[in-house]
C-alpha cells in the first residue's frame, strides 16, 4: 500500500483531471464498473468529456499497491 499520507493523487484543474503517479489508472462508477482505463506516468492530464454528473472513483494501481480517490463530476 502507498505511504502517501492523506495526499490526493488526482485533482481537477478546471478543464482536465491531473493525475500524479505511475501505473494503471481506472475510472470506476458507483456500481464498480470500470468505465475507462489508461496507463499513466509522472503527471498526466486526463479528459473525461462524456461522463454524467455524479460520484466516481479513480483507482491507480502499480507494483507498490493501489490508491483510490473519490471524485465528483459536476457540470453546472
Amino acid at each position: 500500500e502507498f505511504d502517501d499520507g492523506d495526499h490526493n493523487f488526482v485533482f481537477f484543474d478546471g478543464s482536465q483531471w491531473v493525475v500524479t503517479g505511475d501505473g494503471l489508472l481506472e475510472f470506476i462508477d458507483v456500481h464498480g464498473r470500470v468505465l475507462w482505463q489508461k496507463t499513466v506516468s509522472g503527471q498526466s492530464r486526463v479528459g473525461l468529456p462524456n461522463v454524467a454528473c455524479g460520484m466516481y472513483l479513480m483507482r491507480l494501481t502499480n507494483n507498490e499497491g493501489t490508491r483510490v480517490q473519490k471524485v465528483i463530476i459536476d457540470k453546472k
